[in-house]
């Protein structure tokens, strides 16, 4: 459990404490991974502490029962009167997720198997592997085709 990848943000504690991640940092004698966290709600004079990376990903036994230390909580936002203060304490701020690429308005217009060689054609399935097994699962899923004539999704289905 240690090799698990801890990003800024809330977590639950095993005793039901939510605490506020903001960073991981490397111990400079040991070069041990350290995560820097604070108790939420945040308070007025603001206090940091840090447990190291094996500590937090541990698992504790509570009436028997194994669980996890912390688990993270996914549905809660960070506000921006938040944010603002940890960096004006010197933390950076959350980084986001950059959004997925999206093919612009290309759903419709796909073309199967017009590729004139081998090369372009290999090339071709594996620019659009995602996108096209996407669109594959979506008509089985649906049992319909969507956004695909019947002969384009026999050449999708022999090409995935």
């Amino acid at each position: 459990m240690a090799g698990r990848r801890i990003c800024a943000g809330y977590y639950r504690r095993y005793d039901g404490k939510t605490v506020y991640v903001i960073s991981t940092a490397t111990d400079a004698d040991t070069g041990e991974e350290t995560v820097i966290w604070t108790a939420y709600p945040f308070a007025d004079v603001p206090k940091y502490y840090t447990s190291n990376k094996k500590s937090f990903c541990s698992f504790v036994e509570v009436d028997g029962e194994r669980k996890a230390k912390y688990k993270r909580l996914t549905n809660m936002r960070i506000l921006e009167t938040a944010i603002e203060r940890l960096e004006d304490e010197g933390f950076r701020g959350p980084v986001r997720k950059r959004q997925r690429r999206q093919l612009e308005e290309e759903y419709d217009s796909r073309r199967y198997q017009l590729s004139l060689t081998y090369l372009t054609y290999a090339k071709d399935l594996c620019e659009n592997y995602n996108f096209d097994r996407s669109k594959y699962r979506l008509c089985v899923n649906e049992k319909r085709f969507a956004a695909i004539t019947r002969s384009d999704f026999a050449k999708l289905k022999e090409d995935l």
